[in-house]
């Protein structure tokens, strides 16, 4: 695994070196580590992990948000 990211909550997101998606796109398995200590896949590509992951609604639309401010939540933060 090599990790690029975490979560608020102190999980660690990264790409599975072994599991090629796409040999000629070099896209890997994206993983979430959570706090269980399990590997959950979340996403099959970069991409995919920035546009259904990280710009979801679930991670947009946070209950008590002031986008006036806090500023927009379709911000992408890597670490």
């Amino acid at each position: 695994m090599v990790f690029f990211c975490e979560t608020s909550n102190g999980e660690i997101i990264g790409w599975n070196r072994l599991e090629v998606e796409n040999e000629s796109q070099h896209e890997y398995g994206i993983y979430l580590w959570n706090r269980d200590l399990r590997l959950v896949k979340i996403a099959d590509a970069f991409q995919d992990f920035g546009e259904d992951v990280c710009l979801s609604e679930e991670n947009i639309k946070l209950p008590g948000w002031d986008e006036e401010e806090c500023g927009p939540r379709r911000i992408f933060d890597p670490a």
